[in-house]
């Protein structure tokens, strides 16, 4: 019987390839628990402490209150009155920064005569606690409770506006209550549309911990909506707002601007300012001037 020949050991290449792949792969598992266990980090960017202005000092009327969430946090409420029967816009902003980043949106509003109440959502500003997906929802409906039940507001009144992530917790709210309308500023469709986009290699949709899910949220919305988005958002790009606009009912308007996320209300103020004063004047039929 002939002799088996040796044993061939695995060619070089294939050891280097081996090797590769595996550091791949070893790579690959940790961006994906570090994005699993760092996306707080990632989607909430507070700024904390006493804001740096506040609008008494631009001329705004102007309250400040603190109010007390169904799970116990304490939250920083800005409460700027104007006509006692006018509109009121409930702002829910972005998720970076704090209240005091926000005055010149405040103010671009209040001139039109309307009230505006706004907050800082809990671990932002000088709200305490951490924050999370329900978290800010509890902080919104809190808010909301302040204007019906404190305020004695009625809801036929109150205009949701949520910018960014904030038109998520807007969007929360406008399923929960019947208010006048409904407006979503740069908004997403949810956040894992998002990261899908900024991270299509990796399997964000399992994932993420917080989805804010606006788009599937609209067709359960019985109010008008106003949709505003810039063209060149990079950050949440237009195609977002233009799904959201497509899930929703009539009766719905969209606005587009110019610019990227955070320019497009400030370089096409005009406009801007002018979508949204039409919009509230017909769900309200308030007066379209201060």
């Amino acid at each position: 019987m002939p002799a088996q020949p040796p044993s061939i050991a695995p060619a070089w290449w294939w050891r280097v390839l081996r090797s590769a792949l595996s550091t791949l792969l070893l790579g690959y598992l940790i961006i994906a628990v570090l994005l699993w266990a760092m996306q707080e980090r990632m989607i909430f960017i507070p700024t904390v402490g006493e804001a740096e202005t506040t609008p008494d000092r631009w001329g705004l009327p102007f309250e400040r209150h603190r109010l007390q969430t169904s799970d116990g946090e304490s939250i920083d409420v800005w409460w700027m009155p104007h006509h006692k029967t006018g509109p009121v816009i409930l702002f829910c902003h972005g998720n970076a920064g704090n209240l005091g980043h926000r005055i010149d949106t405040f103010r671009a509003l209040s001139m039109q005569g309307w009230s505006v109440v706004s907050f800082d959502y809990r671990g932002y500003g000088t709200s305490s606690g951490r924050p999370s997906e329900h978290g800010l929802y509890l902080d919104a409906q809190r808010v909301w409770e302040f204007l019906v039940e404190d305020m004695g507001i009625s809801a036929e009144r109150i205009v949701l506006h949520g910018r960014s992530l904030g038109g998520g917790v807007a969007a929360y709210l406008a399923e929960q209550h019947q208010a006048a309308g409904l407006i979503l500023e740069s908004t997403f469709t949810s956040l894992p549309d998002v990261a899908a986009g900024l991270y299509p290699f990796l399997p964000v949709r399992l994932l993420a911990r917080h989805h804010f899910p606006t788009v599937k949220r609209l067709p359960q919305i019985d109010m008008p909506l106003l949709v505003i988005h810039g063209k060149g958002d990079r950050s949440i790009p237009f195609h977002h707002g233009e799904a959201l606009y497509a899930a929703a009912a009539e009766p719905k308007f969209f606005q587009a601007l110019e610019g990227d996320h955070n320019a497009g209300f400030i370089y096409e103020a005009d406009v801007w300012i002018g979508a949204i004063a039409d919009f509230v004047h017909a769900v309200t039929q308030s007066e379209n001037t201060p």
